[in-house]
C-alpha cells in the first residue's frame, strides 16, 4: 500500500475530513473499542480526533 499526501487531510493525521466526520458520528453512539475494531486502527491513532 502506498501512502499519499492529499491537500484536504489535516496535518499529522492520516484521515480525510469525511472519515473524521464519520468517526465523530460513531463516537456518539458506540464505545471507542468498537469503533477501532470496525475501522481497523489502534485506539491511539483514532483517539486524538476527539
Amino acid at each position: 500500500m502506498k501512502k499519499l499526501q492529499v491537500p484536504w487531510a489535516r496535518a499529522g493525521l492520516d484521515f480525510t475530513p469525511l472519515f473524521e466526520a464519520l468517526l465523530m458520528s460513531l463516537v456518539k453512539e458506540m464505545p471507542v473499542k468498537a469503533i477501532v475494531a470496525l475501522v481497523g486502527e489502534h485506539d491511539t491513532v483514532v483517539h486524538p480526533l476527539w
